[in-house]
């Protein structure tokens, strides 16, 4: 029987990476399916074979079987070239021709492994911090947001994370029977204890009164809080964490927010630019 595909070889095929793994780690559709490649990665591969054998003639080097040194040498050729993706396809491909000639061929020596680390580590690029999105930077991302349903609904949102810096996942898993209005403000109920809300002067700016605004124009009795909001106006089933980032993205785009040199846009910049007020503090969950 033919030995299956090593792991890591369709996704270097595909272009697709795992930043900061070895080539070990990396899987793919052929080796997962055992469906024959694409067209698109049949030609690709014979691109980068035909690169390689290229180079191993003009070195002087066999290019089937490849000895490591060669394959190692030729990567290192293509520094500053090929991204990570490029390297990894092209370690792929030269597997697969050497398995398609029938060679018991390993591409995880460790010549060849140590190479393709240190090119991928050379060039990986730093993540760009967050940017704290403060009181400037709210301003015009809540003049942004209109009196329809969605403007509404991301009024709140934003106004909700400045005022308790809950994360994503917590603030889309919020229910509306964890909310309880008073006249002084709002008590919100977590897994980590409850969160007491008073009503700000400024209702403009108040997390209270929006999320009061958005629940009784989307007449949400029960479940979900923040939910999806079709381009018709329409109301779905609950938002996803990715679906903050969306909202923040085109609340950004539609404020034509700038950020500081350096830094990137980013839904954790929301908590990091919150200022909880005075009146907030916490208390034990209350059981259920």
């Amino acid at each position: 029987m033919p030995q299956p595909s090593p792991p890591w070889q369709a996704r270097a095929a595909t272009g697709r990476t795992d930043r900061g793994r070895g080539p070990s780690t990396i899987t793919t559709h052929h080796a997962t399916t055992g469906q024959p490649h694409s067209a698109h990665t049949r030609r690709a591969y014979a691109a980068d074979w035909q690169a390689f054998s290229g180079w191993c003639a003009a070195a002087g080097q066999p290019a089937l079987p490849a000895t490591p040194e060669a394959v190692a040498g030729h990567l290192a050729s293509l520094a500053g070239r090929l991204g990570p993706s490029g390297l990894r396809r092209r370690l792929a491909a030269i597997t697969d021709r050497h398995r398609r000639a029938g060679q018991a061929w390993d591409p995880a020596q460790p010549l060849i492994r140590a190479t393709l680390r240190d090119l991928v580590a050379r060039q990986a690029t730093p993540v760009r911090p967050a940017a704290a999105l403060g009181e400037a930077a709210l301003r015009p991302l809540l003049a942004s947001c209109g009196d329809d349903l969605a403007g509404r609904r991301d009024r709140a949102l934003f106004l909700l994370v400045q005022a308790t810096a809950l994360r994503r996942a917590a603030l889309v898993a919020l229910d509306r029977e964890q909310l309880r209005f008073t006249a002084a403000g709002m008590v919100v109920e977590t897994a980590q204890g409850a969160l007491k809300l008073a009503r700000a002067p400024d209702s403009d700016r108040c997390p209270v009164r929006a999320l009061e605004a958005w629940l009784r124009q989307a007449r949400i009795d029960y479940g979900a809080v923040f939910r999806r909001v079709t381009a018709a106006g329409t109301l779905e089933d609950r938002l996803s964490p990715q679906g903050v980032w969306r909202i923040l993205r085109r609340r950004a785009a539609l404020a034509r927010l700038r950020l500081p040199a350096g830094r990137r846009l980013s839904p954790e910049g929301l908590r990091a630019g919150a200022r909880l007020p005075p009146a907030s503090s916490t208390s034990p969950p209350r059981p259920r």
